[in-house]
């Protein structure tokens, strides 16, 4: 674009171009807690368990009990309705290979279950 030539004219939309606005995490999110997060980081790290467990005061069971929550937590659901945000229903339905079947209203929903079976 030339320097000195109006945007707003050259575009023919009459609008400045603005930040896009922040929005909160969608609610199908998974949501971690930063105790979690921060176990994590460490075991990530290569901490030892042992050494995790003495210093949140935890035995081994207690430790494989977290463990399991926050591997569930991130098992996405293969059956049932899960809230999403989409604009029309969207189905997915997976044949004995296990290769996902989507049918949806429009394109976006399509690609957006398609996202969300691969996942």
């Amino acid at each position: 674009m030339q320097q000195g030539v109006d945007a707003k004219r050259v575009l023919g939309t009459g609008k400045t171009a603005s930040r896009r606005p922040v929005h909160s995490p969608p609610a199908w999110r998974i949501d971690m807690s930063n105790a979690s997060r921060v176990l994590l980081a460490r075991l990530g790290a290569g901490e030892l368990i042992a050494q995790l467990c003495t210093s949140q005061n935890w035995s081994r069971d207690d430790f494989d009990a977290w463990w399991r929550a926050e591997c569930q937590a991130r098992v996405p659901a293969t059956a049932g309705a899960v809230p999403l945000p989409v604009s029309a229903r969207v189905q997915i339905a997976r044949d004995e290979q296990g290769i996902p079947h989507i049918t949806a209203a429009n394109d976006h929903d399509l690609f957006f279950g398609f996202g969300f079976a691969t996942a």
